[in-house]
C-alpha cells in the first residue's frame, strides 16, 4: 500500500566536479590559454572567462590519463545568454584543451552555411598560428572543403603526420610542433559522415589513442533526435526466452534504455521469437553526430546553446543526453533581457512605438511599406552618421547593422522551392526608400528643393534629439554631436554607403564582417535567427511571430540581447505589442530555468539531478513539438491544484505533515472572525498574515508528498517560485484550515473513502449541511470569503486550503488516520502558463527513488 515518500529538498551526494581520470587539476597557465585570455577585449572579464573554462575542462575527459574506453561517457551542456559570447567560450575551452594535450577538436556548427562560415572565420583568425592545424568544410566546393573527395587523402596524410608527433619523443623539447587539429564542419549528415569516415581510416593507421573534444555549436538545432514517421526503429527477434536485462547485456545496451523503448521492466521476460525494439528511430543529424562520437573512443562532447530546452527534454536513457551542465556568466558589457525589460530608468527610451498590427497585415496583403519601417531606417541612418563623425567607419573591425525580420504570412511557389515574399518585398521597399531619401537630400542648397526636404530633415532631427536624450541615460556615453550641417552631410554620406542584404536560403547573399563596408541592413529569418552574430547591431525591426511560436525560437530571434553597453545610445527596438509581451514573459521563464540549472551545475551527474520543469507562456511550447516526447507531461497550470494521494504515505510521514501544519499555523484565528459568510463552520481557521515566500520556504519545503502527487506539487511550487523570484510578486497567501481535526483528534473525525478508479481522495468532495449554502469548491478562496469579489477563482492572491480525514478503503477498512490534503487556489494571473515535466513515476519501478 505504502509508496516512497518524496522529499522535495533531498540531501545530495558528494558532487564530483571532475572525472576520476583527473588526479591533478588541468594545466591553466599554458601558453595558448594565457595568450587567448590576455587579449584586450577580455580585459574586464578575464577572471570569469578563465574560471568558466577551467571548470568546463575539468568536467571533460583527462586527455593524459584516459581510463574508460567509452565514447559516450562524457557529454555536457553549456548554456549562455543570447549573443553573449558563447563562441569566445568555445575558443577559450579549445585553448586550454590544447594546453592539456587534446589532439583533435571538432566544431559542429549550425545547419545554415553562413553560421558555419562565420564560426570558421572566428576560429581561423584565433588559431592560425603555431600549435594549430585548422581544417574546414564550408560547402561541397573543393576550395571550401578539406574533406572533398579530390583532396581528402592529402588532408588525412597531413593529419596523420601531425598526430604521430604527439607520441614521438623527438618533439618532447619542441612541443609547439605537436599541433592540435581543429575542424569546423556544418551540422549536415553528409559532411559529418565524411569526417567520421576519414577518421576511421586515420585512427586505424595510428597506434595510439587520440583524445578528442567535440563542440556542438547551437546544439538545440537539429541535434536532438526528432526522427519522424519516415524513419523506422531497429528491431530484433529474440532467439531464446530472456529478460530485458539479459538481452541488453548481450547487445551492449543500457537495460533501462531497452526497457523504456519496449515499455517494459528490466526484469520482464521476452518470449522466444518475440520481436523487440533495440534502437529508436533516429533522425539523420542525430545518427551522424552519434556515429562521429563513436569513431573517437576517447572524446568529450560539449553542447553549446542559449536555448537548452530541447537538450533537457532528451530521453533520460539517451547516450547523447548531457551528464553535466554549466551556465556561462555574461560579460560586463553585455545587455540582455534585464537591460531591455527590467531597467526602469532606461528601458522605455530604447523602444519605439509598437509596430501597429495593421501595418504588418497591410504589408503581407498589399506590399504597403509600413511607416514604422521608415522610422526604423531613419534612426539607423542617423546612428550611422554619428558613427562616421566619430571615425568608426575607418576601422574595418567596426560595423553598424540593422536587423529586419518581417512576417512570413506571404509566400509564393517557385520552380524549386517556396520563397518568402516578405523578404523580397521589404528589401525592395527599403532600397526604394533609401534611393528616395538620397534624391531628396541631394537638393539641399540647390536653387530648387524637393518639397519634402524640410519634412524629412525634421524627421532626422527628431531622431537625433531622441538619441541624444537616450545618450544621457547611458552608462557609457557616445559623442552624438550637435544637429547641424556637418551631421546632415554625414547623413547624406550614410545613404550612399548603407548596403541592404537579404540573408535567406533563396537569396544566397552572405556577410563578410571584416570587409571595408561599415553599414548594413540585414533582412532574413532562419539564417539570422540562431547563433549568427550580427555585429554592431543598433536597430532591430521584428514583426514575425505567432501565438504558437516555440519559446526557444522566439528567444533566438532576440539578437538585440547582444547589444553592447558601449553603443547603447544608438539602440532602437521596433516590435509589435505581441512580440514585446512575448519577450517580456518568456524572458522571465528563461531566468527561472537558468536559476534552477545553476542549482545542479558544475558536477558530473548534475543534469540527471536537475528536476525537469520548463515553463512557457500561453500556447507557446518550450521547443518544437517533435522534441517533446509523448512520455513527458505537458501541464496547463490550473486555478485549483489538489494533492489527493497523501494517504499513500506511511503513517509516520503523515504524522510529520500534521505536526508541520500545526507548527506553521500556530497563529491561526477563527475564520468566522474574518468573514461573515453563513456557510463557515465553527471548526474552520485561517492564517492570514502569510506571503507566498513564507509558504514556500517554511511549509512546502518540508511537506512530504507521495509519488502520485509529486508532479502536481512540484508544478505548483514552480509557479509560486516564478512569481516570487522573477516577477517580484510576493503576494499574500493565506491558509485556511478546513476542519479542526488538523488541530486535535479528540472530536469525531471526518471520513473519506478512496475512489474506485484512481484510489485517490478528493478533499473538496462532500455535501453541504442541510439548509446551509456552501459555494462551489473553486470559490473557497480568501478574496471570496472577504467579499472582495464573487468570481470563481482568486483575482490577485493565492489561497491554500488544508483538510484532514481518516481514510478508509472500499471495504470500509481504515487505511490511515488524520491524513492532511492540500488544495492550492491560484489567481488567474498565474495560470496562463504551461509546464513540461518528466514522465510520471511508476510506483512499482521506483519504490525508493526519492528516499
Amino acid at each position: 500500500m505504502s509508496e516512497a515518500v518524496v522529499i522535495i529538498n533531498p540531501d545530495k551526494e558528494e558532487k564530483k566536479e571532475s572525472h576520476e581520470e583527473w588526479k591533478e587539476p588541468p594545466v591553466s597557465d599554458g601558453n595558448h590559454f594565457k595568450k587567448y585570455i590576455n587579449q584586450e577585449k577580455f580585459l574586464d572579464d578575464k577572471v570569469q572567462i578563465k574560471e568558466d573554462a577551467i571548470k568546463i575542462l575539468k568536467l571533460c575527459r583527462n586527455p593524459n590519463n584516459l581510463i574508460e574506453y567509452d565514447p559516450f561517457c562524457s557529454a555536457g551542456l553549456i548554456v549562455g545568454d543570447i549573443q553573449s559570447g558563447k563562441t569566445a567560450s568555445m575558443e577559450t575551452v579549445s585553448s586550454i584543451a590544447r594546453d592539456n594535450n587534446y589532439q583533435v577538436i571538432i566544431i559542429i556548427s549550425g545547419i545554415v552555411e553562413n553560421l558555419t562560415s562565420q564560426t570558421f572565420d572566428r576560429f581561423y583568425e584565433t588559431f592560425n598560428e603555431q600549435g594549430w592545424l585548422v581544417k574546414k568544410i564550408l560547402s561541397r566546393k573543393q576550395e571550401d572543403n578539406h574533406f572533398h573527395q579530390g583532396i581528402i587523402e592529402n588532408t588525412k596524410n597531413e593529419i596523420i603526420d601531425n598526430l604521430r608527433k604527439w607520441h614521438n619523443k623527438l618533439y618532447d623539447d619542441d612541443p609547439i610542433e605537436r599541433k592540435t587539429v581543429v575542424i569546423v564542419i556544418p551540422k549536415h549528415p553528409n559532411h559529418m559522415g565524411n569526417v567520421a569516415s576519414a577518421f576511421e581510416d586515420i585512427l586505424q593507421r595510428l597506434s595510439h589513442p587520440v583524445p578528442t573534444l567535440i563542440i556542438d555549436d547551437e546544439s538545440d538545432q537539429q541535434t536532438r533526435n526528432v526522427a519522424n514517421r519516415n524513419h523506422e526503429p531497429e528491431r530484433r527477434i529474440v532467439p531464446e526466452q530472456s529478460t530485458i536485462e539479459e538481452i541488453a547485456d548481450a547487445l551492449d545496451l543500457n537495460p533501462n534504455y531497452l526497457a523504456d523503448l519496449n515499455n517494459m521492466h528490466v526484469e520482464d521476460l521476452v518470449d522466444k521469437n518475440q520481436e523487440i525494439i533495440t534502437r529508436e528511430a533516429q533522425s539523420p543529424n542525430y545518427a551522424s553526430i552519434k556515429r562521429l562520437r563513436s569513431v573517437f573512443p576517447h572524446n568529450s562532447y560539449l553542447m553549446y546553446t542559449a536555448t537548452s530546452q530541447a537538450e533537457l527534454l532528451m530521453n533520460q536513457f539517451d547516450e547523447m543526453r548531457p551528464k553535466f551542465h554549466m551556465v556561462l556568466t555574461a560579460g560586463r558589457n553585455y545587455t540582455g533581457y534585464d537591460f531591455f525589460f527590467r531597467n526602469e530608468d532606461y528601458t522605455g527610451s530604447v523602444f519605439s512605438d509598437a509596430i501597429p498590427e495593421e501595418e504588418v497585415s497591410n504589408f503581407a496583403e498589399d506590399d504597403e511599406r509600413p511607416d514604422s519601417i521608415e522610422s526604423a531606417v531613419n534612426y539607423f541612418i542617423v546612428g550611422v552618421a554619428i558613427g562616421r563623425m566619430n571615425g568608426d567607419h575607418e576601422n574595418k573591425k567596426n560595423n553598424r547593422s540593422m536587423f529586419v525580420n518581417m512576417t512570413n504570412r506571404s509566400r509564393r511557389e517557385t520552380d524549386t522551392s517556396t520563397a518568402n515574399i516578405s523578404h523580397e518585398n521589404i528589401r525592395k521597399n527599403i532600397d526604394e526608400y533609401i534611393s528616395y531619401l538620397r534624391t531628396i537630400l541631394e537638393t539641399i542648397n540647390h536653387e530648387y528643393e524637393e518639397p519634402e526636404l524640410r519634412a524629412y530633415l525634421d524627421k532626422f532631427r527628431l531622431c537625433h534629439e531622441d538619441l541624444c536624450r537616450q545618450n544621457q541615460l547611458s552608462e557609457i556615453k557616445t559623442n552624438c554631436h550637435e544637429w547641424g550641417d556637418e551631421l546632415i552631410k554625414n547623413i547624406r554620406k550614410s545613404l550612399d554607403s548603407i548596403r541592404v542584404l537579404t540573408l535567406d536560403s533563396y537569396a544566397g547573399e552572405e556577410v563578410k564582417w571584416d570587409s571595408i563596408e561599415y553599414a548594413r541592413i540585414l533582412i532574413g529569418g532562419v539564417k539570422l535567427g540562431r547563433g549568427f552574430t550580427v555585429e554592431g547591431l543598433t536597430v532591430s525591426y521584428l514583426a514575425n511571430t505567432r501565438e504558437t511560436t516555440p519559446q526557444d525560437t522566439a528567444e533566438q530571434r532576440a539578437r538585440f540581447y547582444g547589444y553592447r553597453k558601449s553603443h547603447a545610445s544608438l539602440i532602437k527596438l521596433f516590435l509589435t505589442d505581441e512580440i514585446r509581451n512575448l519577450y517580456d514573459q518568456e524572458g522571465i521563464n528563461r531566468k527561472f530555468l537558468i536559476d534552477t540549472l545553476r542549482e545542479t551545475m558544475g558536477y558530473i551527474g548534475g543534469t540527471q539531478d536537475w528536476p525537469l520543469g520548463i515553463i512557457s507562456t500561453g500556447r507557446h511550447p518550450p521547443t518544437r513539438r517533435q522534441a517533446v516526447r509523448r512520455a513527458h507531461i505537458s501541464t496547463v497550470v490550473k486555478n485549483r491544484n489538489d494533492l489527493r494521494f497523501t494517504h499513500r504515505l506511511e503513517q509516520g510521514d503523515i504524522n510529520h505533515n500534521i505536526d508541520l501544519i500545526n507548527k506553521f499555523c500556530k497563529n491561526r484565528k477563527l475564520l468566522k472572525d474574518y468573514s461573515s459568510k453563513s456557510y463557515i463552520s465553527d471548526d474552520q481557521y485561517i492564517v492570514h498574515d502569510l506571503t507566498i515566500a513564507d509558504v514556500l520556504e517554511n511549509f512546502f519545503k518540508y511537506f512530504k508528498v507521495s509519488e502520485k502527487d509529486y508532479v502536481n506539487f512540484s508544478n505548483a511550487k514552480k509557479v509560486l517560485q516564478l512569481f516570487v523570484k522573477h516577477r517580484n510578486e510576493n503576494k499574500s497567501c493565506p491558509i485556511i484550515l478546513m476542519n479542526n481535526y488538523i488541530i486535535s483528534d479528540e472530536r469525531k473525525p471526518p471520513q473519506r473513502r478512496i475512489t474506485s478508479a484512481r484510489e485517490d481522495v478528493n478533499p473538496n468532495r462532500g455535501r453541504s449541511p442541510e439548509g446551509i449554502y456552501r459555494p462551489n469548491d473553486n470559490l473557497w478562496h480568501y478574496e471570496m470569503l472577504r467579499g472582495e469579489n464573487e468570481s470563481e477563482h482568486p483575482i490577485d492572491d493565492p489561497t491554500l486550503r488544508v483538510f484532514a480525514y481518516d481514510v478508509y478503503d472500499r471495504n470500509k477498512e481504515i487505511l490511515r488516520k488524520r491524513v492532511p490534503y492540500l488544495s492550492l487556489h491560484l489567481p488567474t494571473s498565474m495560470t496562463d502558463l504551461r509546464i513540461v515535466t518528466d514522465p510520471e513515476y511508476n510506483e512499482d519501478e521506483t519504490e525508493n527513488e526519492y528516499e
